[in-house]
């Protein structure tokens, strides 16, 4: 939701790309980015800046995320319920699909705060 980038150190980025999230790893500033890891396996990542926010569905799950261009928002639905923070930043949500069960939802202003590494 609105920046994600801003304060995404060079070693915050490398991480996210030894992750298997290039496109994380290389955000711009206000796009809209939207990753979905399953099984341990990413298998759709994808950041835009123009005016109409990024959508992913499949199944039960549906998400939105909109940067600086596109109205500032995000949504992390799971079959039809609400779970995304939607604070700037990065959202997470992490679901159980074997139990169909909420792990957490998470937030990440990274924006502002440099993402610290252990």
């Amino acid at each position: 939701r609105n920046d994600a980038a801003g304060s995404l150190t060079s070693d915050a980025r490398a991480a996210f790309g030894e992750l298997g999230l290039p496109v994380l790893g290389a955000l711009e500033y206000g796009s809209s980015y939207i990753g979905v890891i399953d099984g341990g396996r990413v298998i759709f990542e994808r950041q835009d800046s123009g005016e109409v926010p990024l959508t992913y569905d499949y199944g039960i799950f549906h998400a939105e995320s909109a940067g600086r261009a596109a109205g500032r928002f995000c949504s992390i639905l799971i079959d039809g319920e609400e779970f995304a923070l939607n604070n700037t930043g990065i959202n997470l949500v992490v679901y159980d699909k074997d139990q169909e069960l909420l792990f957490d939802s998470l937030n990440y202003n990274t924006s502002k705060q440099a993402v610290l590494l252990p």
